[in-house]
């Protein structure tokens, strides 16, 4: 029998593991849908907070996937968001190895507008990378990508929630500037953005792709030169992405009925009411109760001085 969550969601099925928790399919029985949703226990305080934290952030655009709500528990605290049944791109470049130059066009300009919204919205997102690019179910039609997790993105020139002097990010997608311990800023997630791109094109690690020379054979140039601009090791000459979306514009890397090739992204899920492409988006969080409402700083400061207390319960026994 499926459990009941704080007398609202009925877990339905696993659909995912994380590193600190597993991700369910649940129907929300007061707003009668089915949304994806993510459990941790209060024992788990670091990855609480950062999730605490992404509750509170807002970033409106159409391929930004945002948190809707969170409910409590016992030691459990239960944070929802759009069930997205493409699957993400780490799924469909492991499915399909190097993917169609039009296709990847399109999901990078998706995404690069995406990114552009978050920095306007003085965030860094640091976490750029296929894992955190999901996908509606949109068939052999054109892609409809969505950015998510936001639970390492930080404010510009804003404090982080990691500790002083350790990496944080993804090997092969962080930008050489992070690596070496700098400031977080938007060259690095385009860094990240160029390095998902020369991925999806090649089916193998970014690090592993030659920068050097012409195009491969079938890639259109404008699409290659845009890439290596954007994976370029020195901030200062790398390219930005309103100017890599610019580019992406181009005519030759424009969208057609044939582009995605035999590249299918079909539904990883039991089927659901059909919705349109982008409809995952647009699922408002509800005011006027803790589940399903947007964290408030009363809520913030209950989870911080909680997860406080936790740390500083560890820090005595080892004493």
């Amino acid at each position: 029998m499926a459990e009941l969550f704080a007398g609202r969601y009925l877990l339905l099925e696993p659909i995912g593991e994380g590193g600190m928790g597993t991700v369910w399919r649940v129907e929300d029985l007061k707003q009668n849908r089915v949304v994806a949703a993510k459990i941790l226990r209060q024992s788990h305080s670091t990855s609480l907070l950062r999730f605490v934290r992404e509750q509170s952030l807002r970033i409106h655009h159409p391929h930004v996937l945002m948190p809707l709500g969170w409910a409590g528990e016992d030691d459990r605290v239960l944070f929802t968001m759009p069930i997205v049944a493409g699957g993400s791109l780490a799924t469909l470049v492991g499915d399909y190895g190097a993917l169609p130059p039009l296709f990847v066009a399109e999901i990078l300009r998706q995404i690069a507008s995406a990114l552009i919204a978050v920095h306007d919205g003085r965030l860094v997102h640091r976490d750029v990378k296929p894992a955190n690019i999901l996908l509606d179910a949109t068939g052999a039609g054109r892609p409809y990508a969505y950015l998510t997790d936001f639970g390492i993105a930080v404010e510009l020139d804003g404090p982080r929630f990691t500790e002083t002097g350790l990496v944080t990010g993804t090997p092969g997608y962080l930008a050489p500037e992070l690596a070496a311990l700098g400031d977080p800023a938007p060259a690095s997630d385009a860094y990240s953005l160029g390095s998902v791109g020369l991925h999806l094109l090649t089916g193998v690690r970014p690090q592993d792709v030659p920068r050097q020379g012409s195009a491969p054979i079938g890639v259109p140039d404008a699409l290659w030169d845009t890439l290596v601009a954007l994976t370029e090791p020195d901030p200062q000459r790398r390219l930005t992405l309103p100017d890599a979306l610019a580019r992406l514009a181009a005519p030759e890397l424009a969208w057609h009925d044939d582009a995605a090739g035999e590249v299918e992204v079909f539904d990883h899920f039991v089927p659901e009411p059909a919705a349109e492409p982008g409809a995952g988006a647009q699922l408002a969080p509800e005011p006027g109760d803790a589940a399903g409402r947007r964290l408030s700083t009363r809520d913030l400061l209950v989870f911080g001085f909680f997860g406080l207390l936790m740390i500083l319960g560890i820090v005595l026994l080892l004493l």
